[in-house]
């Protein structure tokens, strides 16, 4: 199974795309702000959307 875990703060977002199989890594992501007393509903959504767009695209965390 693969899953996808969320940390949303104040000031980043961080996700990480998980192979419970493998037990491995398959990528991360990071980007602004996610706490929507930080920062507008919207921005908050947009920024979770693209951490966990970063981390499922892939990219091994080799690359970093």
């Amino acid at each position: 199974m693969k899953i996808v875990s969320v940390d949303g703060g104040a000031t980043k977002t961080f996700a990480i795309y998980y192979d419970t199989e493998a037990e491995e890594v398959l990528g991360v992501g990071i980007a602004g702000p996610s706490n929507y007393f930080s920062v507008s509903i919207e921005t908050a959504a947009n920024n979770i959307r693209k951490a966990i767009d970063m981390a499922t695209s892939l990219r091994r965390t080799d690359d970093y």
